[in-house]
Protein backbone atom coordinates (compact mmCIF):
# COMPACT_ATOMS: atom_id res chain seq x y z
CA UNK A 1 0.00 0.00 0.00
CA UNK A 2 1.53 3.29 -1.16
CA UNK A 3 0.47 6.91 -1.48
CA UNK A 4 1.03 7.99 -5.11
CA UNK A 5 1.93 11.66 -4.84
CA UNK A 6 4.64 14.00 -6.09
CA UNK A 7 5.57 15.30 -2.65
CA UNK A 8 7.66 18.31 -3.70
CA UNK A 9 5.00 19.59 -6.12
CA UNK A 10 2.25 18.99 -3.58
CA UNK A 11 4.07 20.93 -0.84
CA UNK A 12 4.85 23.77 -3.23
CA UNK A 13 1.44 24.16 -4.90
CA UNK A 14 -1.23 22.67 -2.64
CA UNK A 15 -0.25 22.17 1.01
CA UNK A 16 -2.29 24.69 3.06
CA UNK A 17 -3.10 26.53 -0.21
CA UNK A 18 -5.71 24.71 -2.29
CA UNK A 19 -7.59 21.44 -2.59
CA UNK A 20 -6.55 18.62 -4.90
CA UNK A 21 -8.29 15.37 -5.87
CA UNK A 22 -6.00 12.36 -6.44
CA UNK A 23 -7.75 9.41 -8.15
CA UNK A 24 -6.40 6.07 -6.88
CA UNK A 25 -3.95 7.94 -4.68
CA UNK A 26 -3.70 4.88 -2.43
CA UNK A 27 -2.98 1.80 -4.53
CA UNK A 28 -4.08 -1.70 -3.46
CA UNK A 29 -6.24 -0.17 -0.72
CA UNK A 30 -8.66 -2.64 0.87
CA UNK A 31 -10.94 -1.14 3.50
CA UNK A 32 -11.60 -3.56 6.40
CA UNK A 33 -13.82 -1.31 8.52
CA UNK A 34 -16.89 -3.13 9.90
CA UNK A 35 -19.30 -0.64 11.44
CA UNK A 36 -21.08 -3.05 13.81
CA UNK A 37 -17.78 -4.12 15.43
CA UNK A 38 -16.63 -0.54 15.84
CA UNK A 39 -19.98 0.69 17.12
CA UNK A 40 -19.97 -1.85 19.96
CA UNK A 41 -16.31 -1.13 20.75
CA UNK A 42 -16.92 2.65 20.68
CA UNK A 43 -19.93 2.56 23.03
CA UNK A 44 -18.35 0.01 25.38
CA UNK A 45 -15.11 1.97 25.78
CA UNK A 46 -16.75 5.40 25.74
CA UNK A 47 -14.68 6.52 22.76
CA UNK A 48 -15.13 9.94 21.22
CA UNK A 49 -17.74 9.78 18.45
CA UNK A 50 -20.58 11.77 16.91
CA UNK A 51 -23.67 10.94 14.86
CA UNK A 52 -25.41 13.16 12.31
CA UNK A 53 -28.96 12.42 11.09
CA UNK A 54 -30.56 13.92 8.00
CA UNK A 55 -33.88 15.67 8.67
CA UNK A 56 -35.42 17.26 5.60
CA UNK A 57 -32.43 19.12 4.10
CA UNK A 58 -30.52 19.59 7.37
CA UNK A 59 -28.08 17.38 9.26
CA UNK A 60 -28.41 17.46 13.04
CA UNK A 61 -26.18 15.88 15.67
CA UNK A 62 -27.54 13.29 18.12
CA UNK A 63 -26.08 11.10 20.86
CA UNK A 64 -23.96 8.24 19.51
CA UNK A 65 -25.66 5.76 21.85
CA UNK A 66 -29.15 6.69 20.65
CA UNK A 67 -30.76 4.27 18.19
CA UNK A 68 -31.01 5.27 14.53
CA UNK A 69 -34.10 4.70 12.43
CA UNK A 70 -33.58 2.02 9.78
CA UNK A 71 -34.47 4.34 6.91
CA UNK A 72 -32.57 7.38 8.19
CA UNK A 73 -29.64 8.86 6.29
CA UNK A 74 -26.90 9.03 8.91
CA UNK A 75 -23.17 9.53 9.39
CA UNK A 76 -21.28 8.12 12.36
CA UNK A 77 -17.89 9.72 13.12
CA UNK A 78 -15.34 7.80 15.20
CA UNK A 79 -12.30 9.82 16.28
CA UNK A 80 -8.68 8.85 17.00
CA UNK A 81 -9.03 5.49 15.21
CA UNK A 82 -5.24 5.46 14.65
CA UNK A 83 -5.01 4.65 18.38
CA UNK A 84 -6.71 1.25 18.04
CA UNK A 85 -7.32 0.43 14.36
CA UNK A 86 -4.39 -1.04 12.45
CA UNK A 87 -5.41 0.15 8.97
CA UNK A 88 -5.98 3.72 10.23
CA UNK A 89 -2.49 3.69 11.75
CA UNK A 90 -0.95 2.35 8.53
CA UNK A 91 -2.72 4.97 6.39
CA UNK A 92 -1.45 7.72 8.67
CA UNK A 93 2.11 6.48 8.28
CA UNK A 94 1.89 6.65 4.49
CA UNK A 95 2.10 10.44 4.83
CA UNK A 96 5.77 10.70 5.66
CA UNK A 97 6.40 14.24 4.40
CA UNK A 98 4.49 16.09 7.16
CA UNK A 99 6.10 16.29 10.65
CA UNK A 100 4.55 13.95 13.23
CA UNK A 101 4.04 16.76 15.74
CA UNK A 102 1.41 18.25 13.40
CA UNK A 103 -0.70 15.06 13.46
CA UNK A 104 -4.17 15.53 14.88
CA UNK A 105 -5.79 12.13 14.41
CA UNK A 106 -7.45 9.73 12.00
CA UNK A 107 -11.25 9.76 11.97
CA UNK A 108 -13.47 7.22 10.25
CA UNK A 109 -16.74 8.49 8.81
CA UNK A 110 -19.32 5.74 8.21
CA UNK A 111 -22.42 6.79 6.27
CA UNK A 112 -25.58 5.26 4.90
CA UNK A 113 -27.00 6.42 1.56
CA UNK A 114 -27.23 10.25 1.50
CA UNK A 115 -25.49 10.49 4.87
CA UNK A 116 -23.34 13.58 5.54
CA UNK A 117 -22.33 16.10 8.21
CA UNK A 118 -23.21 19.02 5.94
CA UNK A 119 -21.16 21.86 4.57
CA UNK A 120 -18.32 22.86 6.90
CA UNK A 121 -14.71 24.02 7.14
CA UNK A 122 -11.91 22.78 9.39
CA UNK A 123 -9.08 24.66 11.07
CA UNK A 124 -6.59 21.99 10.00
CA UNK A 125 -5.40 20.27 6.83
CA UNK A 126 -7.14 17.00 6.01
CA UNK A 127 -6.56 14.07 3.66
CA UNK A 128 -9.87 12.30 2.91
CA UNK A 129 -9.26 8.72 1.79
CA UNK A 130 -12.26 6.87 0.43
CA UNK A 131 -12.85 3.34 1.69
CA UNK A 132 -15.84 1.15 0.81
CA UNK A 133 -18.58 2.78 -1.21
CA UNK A 134 -18.50 6.14 -2.95
CA UNK A 135 -18.94 9.75 -1.91
CA UNK A 136 -19.59 12.95 -3.82
CA UNK A 137 -17.47 15.89 -2.68
CA UNK A 138 -18.15 19.55 -3.27
CA UNK A 139 -15.35 22.06 -2.60
CA UNK A 140 -15.69 25.85 -2.48
CA UNK A 141 -12.47 27.10 -4.06
CA UNK A 142 -11.60 30.27 -5.99
CA UNK A 143 -15.27 31.31 -6.04
CA UNK A 144 -16.14 28.03 -7.76
CA UNK A 145 -17.78 24.81 -6.60
CA UNK A 146 -15.65 21.81 -7.59
CA UNK A 147 -17.26 18.36 -7.64
CA UNK A 148 -15.52 14.99 -7.30
CA UNK A 149 -16.84 11.44 -7.04
CA UNK A 150 -14.56 9.43 -4.76
CA UNK A 151 -14.24 5.63 -4.91
CA UNK A 152 -12.10 3.25 -2.86
CA UNK A 153 -8.48 4.42 -2.84
CA UNK A 154 -9.21 7.95 -4.08
CA UNK A 155 -7.76 10.80 -2.00
CA UNK A 156 -8.99 14.37 -1.56
CA UNK A 157 -6.79 16.95 0.18
CA UNK A 158 -8.53 20.00 1.71
CA UNK A 159 -6.51 22.85 3.31
CA UNK A 160 -7.64 24.75 6.44
CA UNK A 161 -10.70 27.02 6.28
CA UNK A 162 -11.93 25.72 2.91
CA UNK A 163 -15.63 24.82 2.85
CA UNK A 164 -16.32 21.26 1.77
CA UNK A 165 -19.30 18.96 1.72
CA UNK A 166 -19.34 15.20 1.26
CA UNK A 167 -22.46 13.10 0.74
CA UNK A 168 -22.66 9.30 0.54
CA UNK A 169 -23.82 7.85 -2.77
CA UNK A 170 -23.88 4.22 -1.60
CA UNK A 171 -25.59 2.17 1.12
CA UNK A 172 -22.24 1.75 2.90
CA UNK A 173 -19.69 4.56 2.67
CA UNK A 174 -16.47 4.74 4.70
CA UNK A 175 -14.08 7.69 4.59
CA UNK A 176 -10.76 7.90 6.45
CA UNK A 177 -10.02 11.48 7.45
CA UNK A 178 -6.37 12.19 8.36
CA UNK A 179 -6.05 15.58 10.04
CA UNK A 180 -2.89 17.67 10.43
CA UNK A 181 -2.96 20.62 12.81
CA UNK A 182 -2.25 24.15 11.55
CA UNK A 183 -1.08 26.26 14.52
CA UNK A 184 -2.95 29.56 14.70
CA UNK A 185 -2.15 32.77 16.57
CA UNK A 186 -5.12 32.60 18.98
CA UNK A 187 -4.46 29.05 20.18
CA UNK A 188 -0.72 29.78 20.49
CA UNK A 189 -1.39 32.89 22.59
CA UNK A 190 -3.82 31.03 24.84
CA UNK A 191 -1.39 28.16 25.33
CA UNK A 192 1.48 30.58 25.99
CA UNK A 193 -0.53 32.39 28.68
CA UNK A 194 -1.24 29.08 30.42
CA UNK A 195 2.39 28.02 30.02
CA UNK A 196 3.67 31.24 31.63
CA UNK A 197 1.20 31.06 34.51
CA UNK A 198 2.15 27.45 35.20
CA UNK A 199 5.82 28.40 35.18
CA UNK A 200 5.25 31.35 37.54
CA UNK A 201 3.29 29.17 39.93
CA UNK A 202 6.19 26.75 40.18
CA UNK A 203 8.82 29.35 41.07
CA UNK A 204 9.49 31.23 44.28
CA UNK A 205 8.67 34.93 44.44
CA UNK A 206 11.57 37.39 44.16
CA UNK A 207 11.09 40.86 45.65
CA UNK A 208 12.70 43.99 44.32
CA UNK A 209 15.47 45.44 46.48
CA UNK A 210 16.46 48.99 45.69
CA UNK A 211 20.02 50.28 45.62
CA UNK A 212 19.07 53.94 45.70
CA UNK A 213 16.23 56.27 44.76
CA UNK A 214 16.43 59.60 42.99
CA UNK A 215 15.39 62.86 44.61
CA UNK A 216 12.95 63.14 41.72
CA UNK A 217 10.19 60.84 42.95
CA UNK A 218 8.63 60.32 39.53
CA UNK A 219 11.89 59.14 37.93
CA UNK A 220 12.17 55.42 37.19
CA UNK A 221 15.40 54.06 38.75
CA UNK A 222 17.63 51.91 36.56
CA UNK A 223 17.69 49.03 39.02
CA UNK A 224 13.89 48.66 39.14
CA UNK A 225 13.82 48.86 35.34
CA UNK A 226 16.30 45.99 35.16
CA UNK A 227 14.23 44.04 37.70
CA UNK A 228 11.19 44.22 35.42
CA UNK A 229 13.19 43.43 32.30
CA UNK A 230 14.91 40.42 33.84
CA UNK A 231 11.66 38.90 35.10
CA UNK A 232 9.64 39.60 31.96
CA UNK A 233 12.19 38.49 29.39
CA UNK A 234 10.61 35.37 27.92
CA UNK A 235 12.36 35.47 24.56
CA UNK A 236 14.69 32.55 25.30
CA UNK A 237 11.85 30.69 26.98
CA UNK A 238 9.64 31.03 23.89
CA UNK A 239 12.29 29.76 21.51
CA UNK A 240 13.58 27.01 23.74
CA UNK A 241 10.80 25.57 25.88
CA UNK A 242 7.43 26.87 24.76
CA UNK A 243 7.64 25.96 21.06
CA UNK A 244 8.54 22.36 21.82
CA UNK A 245 5.86 22.21 24.53
CA UNK A 246 3.18 23.68 22.28
CA UNK A 247 3.85 21.46 19.28
CA UNK A 248 4.00 18.19 21.20
CA UNK A 249 1.39 18.59 23.96
CA UNK A 250 -1.27 15.87 23.98
CA UNK A 251 -4.18 14.96 26.22
CA UNK A 252 -2.55 13.80 29.47
CA UNK A 253 -5.31 11.22 29.93
CA UNK A 254 -4.01 9.29 26.93
CA UNK A 255 -1.09 7.92 28.95
CA UNK A 256 -0.75 6.12 32.27
CA UNK A 257 2.45 5.32 34.11
CA UNK A 258 3.82 1.78 34.06
CA UNK A 259 5.91 -0.18 36.52
CA UNK A 260 8.77 -2.29 35.17
CA UNK A 261 12.29 -2.69 36.63
CA UNK A 262 15.09 -1.69 34.29
CA UNK A 263 16.55 -5.21 34.09
CA UNK A 264 13.16 -6.60 33.00
CA UNK A 265 12.82 -3.77 30.47
CA UNK A 266 16.23 -4.63 28.99
CA UNK A 267 15.29 -8.31 28.77
CA UNK A 268 12.07 -7.34 26.95
CA UNK A 269 14.06 -5.15 24.53
CA UNK A 270 16.31 -8.10 23.72
CA UNK A 271 13.25 -10.12 22.67
CA UNK A 272 11.12 -7.48 20.90
CA UNK A 273 11.58 -4.17 19.11
CA UNK A 274 10.32 -1.13 20.98
CA UNK A 275 7.97 1.29 19.20
CA UNK A 276 6.96 4.91 19.61
CA UNK A 277 3.42 4.83 20.96
CA UNK A 278 1.04 5.91 18.18
CA UNK A 279 -0.39 8.64 20.43
CA UNK A 280 2.98 10.32 21.09
CA UNK A 281 4.10 13.61 19.53
CA UNK A 282 7.81 14.35 19.24
CA UNK A 283 10.06 17.12 17.98
CA UNK A 284 13.68 18.26 18.24
CA UNK A 285 14.33 21.97 18.60
CA UNK A 286 17.35 24.05 19.60
CA UNK A 287 19.27 20.89 20.62
CA UNK A 288 16.41 19.88 22.90
CA UNK A 289 14.12 16.89 22.64
CA UNK A 290 10.38 17.21 23.40
CA UNK A 291 7.83 14.43 23.71
CA UNK A 292 4.16 14.89 24.66
CA UNK A 293 4.79 18.37 26.04
CA UNK A 294 7.80 17.35 28.15
CA UNK A 295 11.39 18.47 27.65
CA UNK A 296 13.93 15.64 27.80
CA UNK A 297 17.61 16.55 28.14
CA UNK A 298 19.92 14.22 26.21
CA UNK A 299 23.55 14.44 25.19
CA UNK A 300 24.68 15.10 21.63
CA UNK A 301 25.62 11.47 20.99
CA UNK A 302 22.18 10.26 22.10
CA UNK A 303 20.42 12.72 19.80
CA UNK A 304 21.61 10.81 16.74
CA UNK A 305 20.01 7.58 17.96
CA UNK A 306 16.82 9.28 19.17
CA UNK A 307 16.27 11.14 15.88
CA UNK A 308 16.66 7.88 13.97
CA UNK A 309 14.31 6.12 16.39
CA UNK A 310 11.56 8.69 16.01
CA UNK A 311 11.91 8.84 12.23
CA UNK A 312 11.55 5.07 11.88
CA UNK A 313 9.14 4.64 14.85
CA UNK A 314 10.95 1.52 16.09
CA UNK A 315 14.32 0.33 17.31
CA UNK A 316 15.90 -3.01 18.20
CA UNK A 317 18.16 -3.69 21.15
CA UNK A 318 21.22 -4.31 18.99
CA UNK A 319 21.02 -0.67 17.82
CA UNK A 320 20.63 0.87 21.28
CA UNK A 321 23.84 2.21 22.89
CA UNK A 322 24.04 1.36 26.59
CA UNK A 323 23.80 5.04 27.57
CA UNK A 324 20.37 5.31 25.89
CA UNK A 325 18.70 2.42 27.73
CA UNK A 326 18.07 4.70 30.71
CA UNK A 327 16.29 7.27 28.50
CA UNK A 328 14.13 4.70 26.76
CA UNK A 329 13.26 3.04 30.07
CA UNK A 330 12.03 6.34 31.53
CA UNK A 331 9.95 7.09 28.41
CA UNK A 332 8.46 3.60 28.55
CA UNK A 333 7.46 4.03 32.19
CA UNK A 334 5.65 7.25 31.25
CA UNK A 335 3.69 5.29 28.63
CA UNK A 336 5.26 7.13 25.68
CA UNK A 337 6.79 3.97 24.15
CA UNK A 338 5.33 0.53 23.64
CA UNK A 339 6.23 -3.06 22.74
CA UNK A 340 2.89 -3.48 20.95
CA UNK A 341 2.27 -2.19 17.46
CA UNK A 342 -0.61 -4.32 16.21
CA UNK A 343 -4.13 -3.40 17.29
CA UNK A 344 -7.30 -5.39 17.82
CA UNK A 345 -9.10 -3.85 14.84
Amino acid sequence: MKFKLNKSLFLKNFWEKKAIFIPKGINTFEDNFVFSDFFNHTIKNNLDSKVYIKEKNQYRQQLASKSISKNSAFTHLIFKTNHFHQLSYELLNLITFIPDYLIDDVMISHSSLNGSVGKHQDNYSVFLIQGKGCKEWRINQDNKILKFMAHEGDVLYVPPNVFHYGISKSDICNTYSIGFRSPDTLSIQEDFNNFIFDMLDSKKTDFFKSNSFSNIKSLLPLDILKFFQNHLNYKSLIYSDFIGHNLTTVDANLFSRRSMPKDKFIARCRENPIFVDQRSRVCFYDNHFFINGEKINIDEQSQVMMKKFFNEKEIRFINIPTVNIEILHKLYLKGFLTFKRMFNF
